[in-house]
Order: structure tokens, then sequence, then C-alpha cells
């Protein structure tokens, strides 16, 4: 159980400091030092004597308050725990009603201009954790809270934080006179993650939904979101570098893969290790974003070894365990190891509460290709029994059923009713995760997928001349052996078999999804082929001829992603 921070002092504390009992700039200095150097101690696994230091501090800086409730923000978002999450939202309430104490008040700001040169640096910087704290507790609350009630109270404070990270940002480009150099080093680090975090969440809204953002003042240019960031995180020396440096791994290194191109910075990550390797080289999480590195650049192997030394680093938190089991259930997947696969699939399954859904149908899935390849008919027994849970293991986020939990129910659901037959299915879910597009760095890793395509072609040979026949699956099998051609750069072989999976059209009956899909990856063999019109044909084809298919939300993301690209 958190422990909770809020003391029935701490009410009585904020009007003290608000009445002119505020720290000096020293302090402030020293309390970002020292915050910066609690950071390093964070990340290089101590965290269990972060926290008690932190503790200690709270009650007399805000940058300390802050900093327990970011750590409980931490163990909440890990867990998804009620009770950790109730905890941190109690800690962004002391946080932000501390900053908000110290802020500069103006009560003519939305007329005039305020003069920033006036600001202390403390104002400032109590601007921003501010910010800070209103986000992430309005994040916190839409999870814990995940009724209609709970989403417009979050809504509300993630867009009463956007205002005030855009008044920080204001100070940054107009304040001259800074009190420490320390201090504006510091503030532009927070300043430009915050504001960048923003844009390059609302960037991955439906064009109309960011449309409508962009008018009450957000930005969802992707680019701009990045370049906060990166200019962010080339604040070395800065507070929340290790922070912007864990996001942007996450988003190249994730986020890119599931709801992007699967185009991750391999420059990004070549730049970051170099100075993870010198400031904390032991440090678990340095560990997992090399681990994300080798894999996103084909080499699993060697990124099965740093989520090893990830989890054997630290045991503080398990549930930094299930972000290396998770990368490691694909690393073994890029090899065709479905026994280990499944093993830490498994893990997952067994111990984190994530997607239980999700967990579940991969181990399944992966138990399924080891039941077929090793020739062990008594694994069906338990690979029915867990497909058969996953529709009770169903979550939302967020008040919303995530897409891949609508795949794996329908799935899970079709398995029942199609005679307990799976084709290949970890090979969708590859497709789904973007995998292929790492394993395109290594040929060695692709060809073992093509092996099995054939395999399973010639028992559907003749599909195609019967015309009676559906051809679900032989298009599915179509479909997947041009996604490896693509992948290969054997670019004609794969426009030969998407166009082929086109042709089948009138004949498939059930996996209709296949259709967007193969246009979708035209669109993208004439983006990579430098024909653009082509390209765009294909892509608005795939998000505009076609409806409530089962990919259609990561389909409608990515064809976004695409036209963007060819804007540029």
């Amino acid at each position: 159980m958190p422990v909770d921070i809020v003391s029935s002092n701490s009410e009585q504390s904020l009007s003290s400091k608000s009445n002119g009992s505020s720290d000096s700039n020293s302090s402030l200095d020293d309390a970002l030092q020292e915050g910066r150097e609690l950071m390093k101690m964070f990340i290089n696994n101590k965290m269990e004597e972060v926290l008690p230091i932190l503790q200690e501090k709270s009650t007399s800086n805000m940058i300390y308050a802050l900093g327990v409730a970011a750590v409980r923000f931490f163990e909440a978002i890990l867990t998804l725990d009620k009770d950790y999450l109730h905890s941190t939202i109690e800690a962004f309430k002391y946080s932000a009603a501390f900053a908000d104490s110290l802020r500069h008040k103006s009560y003519t700001s939305f007329i005039f201009t305020p003069n920033y040169d006036s600001y202390s640096d403390e104002e400032c910087h109590a601007e921003l954790c501010y910010a800070k704290s209103l986000l992430l507790w309005g994040l916190v609350t839409a999870l814990e809270d995940q009724s209609i009630y709970g989403f417009i109270n979050g809504a509300l404070k993630i867009r009463a934080s956007h205002q005030a990270y855009k008044e920080c940002l204001n100070i940054l480009k107009i304040k001259n006179s800074w009190e420490s150099e320390i201090s504006r080093m510091h503030f532009e680090s927070g300043t430009r993650l915050g504001i960048g975090a923003f844009d390059l969440v609302i960037s991955f809204f439906p064009t109309k939904m960011a449309k409508l953002l962009e008018f009450v003042g957000f930005n969802s240019d992707r680019d701009v979101a990045l370049g906060e960031l990166n200019q962010s995180v080339a604040l070395v020396d800065g507070l929340l570098y290790d922070v912007t440096s864990i996001l942007l791994s996450g988003y190249y290194g994730f986020l890119e893969y599931f709801y992007g191109l699967g185009e991750g910075d391999v420059d990004f990550f070549d730049r970051s290790s170099k100075i993870w390797l010198i400031r904390t080289p032991d440090s678990a999480i340095v560990k997992l974003g090399l681990g994300l590195r080798e894999q996103i650049i084909g080499n699993p192997d060697k990124a099965i070894d740093f989520y090893l030394q990830c989890i054997n680093g630290q045991t503080f938190w398990k549930q930094l365990n299930f972000a290396c089991y998770w990368e490691m259930v694909w690393s073994y997947a890029m090899k065709c190891d479905w026994q280990n696969a499944a093993i830490y699939a498994k893990l997952l399954k067994d111990d984190c509460r994530w997607s239980p859904a999700m967990f579940t149908y991969l181990y399944s899935v992966f138990l399924f290709m080891v039941m077929e390849e090793c020739n062990l008919p008594d694994l069906e027994e338990e690979i029915s029994r867990n497909l058969l849970r996953i529709p009770q293991l169903k979550r939302r986020f967020g008040g919303k059923r995530a897409f891949h939990e609508k795949l794996v129910i329908e799935r899970s659901r079709k398995y029942h009713n199609k005679v307990k037959q799976l084709l290949l299915p970890p090979f969708e879910l590859l497709y789904i995760w973007n995998i292929f597009n790492m394993m395109s760095n290594n040929s060695c890793l692709l060809k073992p997928f093509i092996e099995r395509i054939e395999a399973k072609l010639m028992l559907h040979d003749g599909d195609k001349e019967n015309e009676s026949a559906r051809l679900d699956r032989y298009s599915y099998l179509i479909f997947m052996k041009g996604v490896c051609y693509r992948h290969l750069n054997s670019l004609t072989k794969a426009t030969d078999c998407f166009k082929e999976v086109l042709n089948c059209k009138k004949r498939i009956e059930d996996e209709t999804h296949l259709l967007p899909q193969s246009c979708f990856e035209l669109g993208m063999i004439n983006r990579k082929l430098g024909k653009p019109t082509e390209a765009k044909k294909y892509l608005k084809k795939a998000r505009d001829d076609y409806s409530g298919y089962i990919t259609e939300t990561m389909i409608h993301y990515r064809v976004q992603c695409a036209l963007t690209s060819l804007k540029q």
C-alpha cells in the first residue's frame, strides 16, 4: 500500500509559503540541482532510496513535492493499481496547490502582455510545476475513474495544464533577465518537454479531432512536437533530460511502431546510448533502451541480452520487468522461437494487469505454433481453454476499449466458431505491431517466415481454381508473403502479392481487413519508389473505400502518418 504524503499540516504550510517565506533563489538552484542528482539515482536503480529523501523535504519545497507525486505517478502507471492511483491523485493535489501558492498572480494578463522580466525565477518554476502537476493529475484521474465524469474531470485539468505550459513557453521566449542560468536551463528543459509531449499526443488524434483541438489552442504538428522534445533532450544537464530521453525512447521504440509507420529513429538511440553509458551505465532503464535499439535494427539476440540485464539490474519495481517481457516476446518471435516467446507471454499473462486479454492471446498463439511445429496435440486443450477466457478478460482504457483488445477477442471467438482453426496466428500480430519493419534490417530473419508461408500455401494450392471455395486463408497467406517481400525490398514481388489479394475481393468473406491493408501496403511501396501520386491514390483508397473491418483504427492511423509524410 502506498504511503499517503498529504499530512494534516500540509494545507496549513502552503499559506505560510505564499505569504513571504518562500525560498531564496540559491535554495531554488540547490533544489533543482539536488533534484537532478536524485533523478540520476532513480535511473541508476536506487528507486527505493529516492522516495524517502523527497518525502522528507516535500512540505518545504515545491520541487520535492512534485518529485514525490512523479514517483507515485510512475508506480501508478506501471501497476494500474487502484490504491496507487488514489495515492498519486492526492500527491498531485498537494503539489499543484503548493506550486499555485507561489505562482505570479496577475489579473490583467488576459488584456496586457505581462512583464515577464519582473517574474522571479521561483515564480517561473512555480508555473512550470503547476503545469506538470495538473497534466499528470488529469491523466491519473481519467485512469482511476473511467466514467464520463472522470474523463471530463481529467480533460479539464489537462486543458488547464496546457494553458500553463503555454504561459511557460511565453516566459521562455520573452524573459531576458534570469537570476540564475542554472534555473533558466532547468526551466527550458521542463517547458520544452511539456509542450512537446502535448503536441506529440495530439498528433496521433484523427485528423478531424486534431483540427478541432487546434482551433482551441493545441498543435498537432508531429515534427514541431519532436523538435521541442529534441531541444529538451539536447539539454543533457537539464533536470528532466532523463524523462525526455525515456519519452523519446518510448515513441521511437513503441508508439512509432504501433501507431505510426514503424520507422524508428535509430540515430536518436545511437546518440542517446553514448550519453546513457557514460552517465548511468548500470541503469536498468538504460538497458531497456539499449535493448530497444538492438531490436529495431534487427538484432534480437543482443536485444534479449540487454532485456535480461534490465530484469536482473533492479528488484524495486517488477513492473519494469513486464516491459522487458513484452519486448522479449517479440524478440523471440522475430527468431521464430515460439517456445521462449510463449514462456515470456505466460509471465505477462500470469502477473501483469496491463492487458490480460492480449497477453492470454499471445500465450495461446505461440503455444499453438509449438503444438503445430513440434507435433504436440496435447497442448490443444490448454490453448482452447485460454482462448475461451479472453472475452471475459477485456478491460477499458480511459473509458474506451483498446483496438488490440477488440482484435484478440474477435480472434478468440472465431477460433471456437471455426472448428478451432488458426493459420500462422503470430504473423498477424507481428504485422500489427510493425515487427516486420524491425526485421527488414536483417534479411536472415525474414526467410524462415517465407518458408512457413510457402509450406501453408501448398495446402491451399487449388483453392483459387475451385470457384466455390472461399479465399480467406489463401488471401491471408498471400498478404503475409507480400509483407515479407516488401521488407526484403523485393517490391515487384510484393506488389504482385497485394494486387492478388485485391483480385480475390469477391471471395473473401471474413478477413475483409486484408483489402484495405493491401491498399495501404501498395501505397507504402509507391511512397518508397518516389511515386507520390500513386501512393496517395492507394492510401486514400485504404482510408475511404472500406469500413467496419477489424484493423480499421490501425490503418487510419498509419494512412494519416503516411499522407502527412508525403506532404512534407
